[in-house]
């Protein structure tokens, strides 16, 4: 499935999409096979009416005069000729059903006679688009012999002219464009207006992370995302509160911390100077942690400038400060680093972390 699009709104498009041309497509080929069953009716009652009125013509005519008239008859769809005897190919019966409702006819208006019609068959130049209905020959063309009053026979040949073959509604099949396409675009403003809430509850659940005090979201939206959103919000509540709640008991207890800090420093200060003077700088470290803790937790997020560290000389202090506790520590290394850019109390947390 790796040709599906990957967003909803995608998916919703092409479902919307597919959906819009099956339905497109067959309704155009039932209104085009409607529209051609329509005109080869309206053809089909206009021809048999017209060649009644020619046979009824004939009949009333001498055979001297019959030429003189078959000249003006003629047409570029209908060519009429007479003569004493009928064709040989043409043999009465086995009626196709538009022909039968023109045999019946003609048997209707001028009484039952002798006659024979062959419908014939034409080419094509495509039939996928024939099938579909989107070409529309009007009416198949036919042979006809039809016995006159006085024996004679005269004939019908009804044709199609090669550029009037085909029929195709260019103008109906432009206006069924124009609807496509609009109807297309209302799908895709009503398939972004439908997602565009899913979009906006991606993006706050996104920025949630890096601003914990962002805007509710709105909650104008469908039942089922307005169920989505609201959840979001209390969630985002409640951390809010979780937060603070643990902001304020790390001030409280760094806070606190500062007291006995300071009861420390008083009693390091009746030592020897040689003996507080370690004693000064762990308190020192232990101040400015607590001092970095409070202020990351105020959301001052206090910045250590970043200098030059002599990294040796940083784990050979470390080494001297456990030696004092009592710890030995050994550092094993023929490597002298050059100075590293970094922040110096970070690093030295580091280490004495590990």
């Amino acid at each position: 499935m790796k040709f599906l699009p990957s967003s909803l709104f995608g998916r919703l498009v092409l479902v919307f999409l597919i959906g819009l041309l099956l339905a497109q497509i067959l309704s155009t080929v039932i209104l085009f096979k409607d529209r051609h069953w329509q005109i080869a009716k309206l053809q089909e009652k206009h021809l048999t009416l017209h060649m009644i009125e020619i046979i009824r013509m004939l009949d009333s005519l001498t055979i001297k005069k019959r030429d003189e008239f078959l000249l003006i008859l003629n047409t570029l769809h209908l060519q009429v000729s007479w003569q004493a005897e009928p064709s040989n190919d043409c043999i009465p019966g086995n009626y196709t059903p538009n022909l039968e409702y023109i045999v019946a006819y003609l048997n209707f208006k001028i009484g039952k006679r002798s006659l024979c019609m062959i419908e014939k068959e034409i080419y094509s130049a495509n039939d996928l688009l024939k099938l579909m209905g989107l070409e529309i020959r009007l009416h198949k063309p036919f042979y006809a012999n039809i016995q006159l009053q006085d024996g004679n026979w005269v004939t019908f040949e009804h044709i199609h002219p090669i550029k009037e073959d085909i029929a195709t509604p260019w103008r109906l099949i432009s206006s069924l464009i124009v609807i496509l396409s609009i109807i297309l675009s209302l799908s895709l403003l009503a398939v972004h207006w439908v997602t565009r809430p899913l979009v906006i509850l991606t993006d706050a659940a996104e920025h949630l992370g890096r601003n914990i005090h962002h805007q509710p979201l709105s909650e104008n939206c469908p039942i089922e995302l307005r169920r989505a959103i609201r959840a979001f919000n209390l969630m985002q509540i409640r951390l809010t509160r979780y937060l603070e709640d643990q902001t304020r008991v790390m001030i409280a207890i760094s806070h606190d911390l500062k007291t006995p800090i300071t009861r420390l420093r008083l009693r390091i200060e009746q030592f020897n100077i040689d003996e507080k003077k370690g004693f000064v700088k762990d308190l020192d470290e232990m101040q400015t942690m607590i001092d970095t803790t409070l202020d990351f937790m105020r959301g001052l997020n206090t910045v250590e400038t970043a200098q030059l560290l002599d990294i040796l000389a940083l784990v050979e202090s470390l080494q001297a400060d456990y030696e004092e506790m009592g710890l030995p520590l050994k550092i094993v290394t023929d490597y002298v680093p050059p100075p590293y850019p970094c922040n110096p109390q970070a690093i030295k947390r580091c280490l004495v972390n590990l």
